[in-house]
């Protein structure tokens, strides 16, 4: 609950800190979208902006296409009578945030002009008509703004929201593991009364780190009557002991000893990914209890399939650098399998979801925009990126989803 809470307050903050959101969004009408904010501006009679100059007037619209892409729509008029002869040229520029631009030509096309390309989302530009009607020139400009908010620096900093360029990156195909901690076999060691007797003493408890030849019990030998040390014979960590002081023992193991410094993972590979699995294969294996994550390699393969799993022992070794990995623990792990490197990517945490469509923000100034992209592959932690936005643009990477409440908090609608 305390999660949620701050969130909405944060979102609060940001929202009411944005000045200019609301704003930002007019000139939906524009083109179709929503109008009921904007109702002071000139509205045609086929639900477009109205641009007159004497007594010419160009009713302009977005109009959707079954299937495609809304194209510019136009109907001319002088006078108030329509007017499809003497219209030498009409045509729409856009300029969108960051300076790219487009030149939609119009042309005569049952009793209205129509563009022979459609126009992509998001609908958020500058717009500039011109139009040569009986050889003179006209022109109008206007604003038509959606998708789009403004956020200054401070509280963009404030509220953790990240950018960075579009670049190449790598997109990984991986397979998810079980697995589990155990003390490497050539750093263990068990530890065996050499003659039958009785505990006399014992000096170490499990979890003790001893030295090689430090002594962990006494016995007293049954044939002599004398007393021997049981001692180490490596460096390491007692991870069990089955010394009682008094207890009869014979040829049975009294201590376990491993060097923890460095453990091994047994990972099980199930069925058809066991076959793409390779020594030398990456693997990042996470601690079940923290969800602490170490980078390792697969050293080896056992060549054995267990019979009832259908599956096989990948094995690494990891570091124990801060002596929470412990043997016997389970361990979730992800092997690499292959790795691709594309032009164009981004981390999962930028791609937001806007009218049903992928997107990414983009930043220019302060001014934050949707951008919709095509996706191509992708992982755990990247996506592939193949249109919608070019290398080099600031692309939203951290705090994405305060972009998206913002510009869904403006209101903006989008009924072509």
């Amino acid at each position: 609950m305390r999660l949620t809470v701050s969130v909405m307050v944060l979102c609060s903050a940001l929202l009411g800190a944005c000045g200019g959101s609301q704003s930002s969004q007019s000139g939906h009408d524009d083109h179709g979208h929503g109008g009921a904010e904007h109702a002071d501006e000139p509205q045609g009679p086929n639900g477009g902006r109205l641009l007159t100059e004497g007594d010419l007037t160009i009713e302009i619209r977005l109009v959707d296409q079954p299937g495609k892409l809304p194209r510019y729509v136009a109907w001319v008029t002088r006078a108030g009578k329509p007017l499809t002869t003497g219209v030498e040229r009409l045509a729409v520029r856009t300029e969108r945030l960051g300076g790219e631009s487009e030149i939609f030509d119009l042309a005569p096309s049952d009793g209205a002009f129509a563009a022979n390309i459609g126009v992509r989302e998001p609908h958020s530009f500058a717009v500039k008509v011109s139009a040569r009607v009986a050889g003179r020139d006209y022109s109008w400009s206007f604003d038509s703004i959606e998708g789009r908010v403004t956020i200054d620096a401070p509280t963009a900093a404030e509220a953790g929201i990240t950018t960075a360029k579009l670049a190449g990156g790598v997109i990984l195909e991986t397979v998810e593991v079980p697995g589990v901690v155990r003390a490497r076999e050539a750093a263990s060691a068990k530890v065996i009364a050499r003659f039958p007797g009785v505990v006399k003493s014992v000096r170490v408890r499990p979890g003790d780190r001893v030295a090689a030849g430090a002594v962990l019990a006494t016995i007293e030998s049954n044939a002599s009557l004398s007393t021997y040390s049981l001692t180490a014979p490596i460096s390491g960590t007692v991870i069990r002991h089955d010394a009682l002081v008094g207890a009869a023992v014979s040829d049975m193991p009294l201590f376990e000893l491993a060097n923890t410094d460095t453990l091994q993972v047994d990972l099980r590979v199930f069925g058809k990914m066991a076959q793409s699995v390779r020594a030398g294969s990456p693997v990042r294996v996470q601690r079940l209890t923290d969800e602490r994550v170490v980078e390792a390699q697969i050293n080896r393969l056992l060549p054995d399939v267990d019979v009832a799993t259908q599956s096989i022992i990948a094995q690494a070794t990891i570091k124990n650098n801060d002596g929470l990995w412990r043997p016997g623990a389970a361990v979730q792990a992800e092997v690499e399998l292959s790795r691709v490197a594309v032009e164009r990517a981004v981390p999962i945490e930028a791609l937001q979801t806007w009218r049903e469509m992928d997107v990414v923000f983009i930043k220019v100034g302060d001014a934050y925009e949707v951008r919709p992209v095509k996706i191509g592959r992708r992982d755990r932690r990247s996506a592939e990126i193949l249109d919608g936005v070019n290398v080099g643009d600031l692309v939203v990477v951290g705090q994405s989803y305060l972009i998206k409440a913002d510009i869904e908090k403006s209101g903006a609608t989008h009924d072509h």
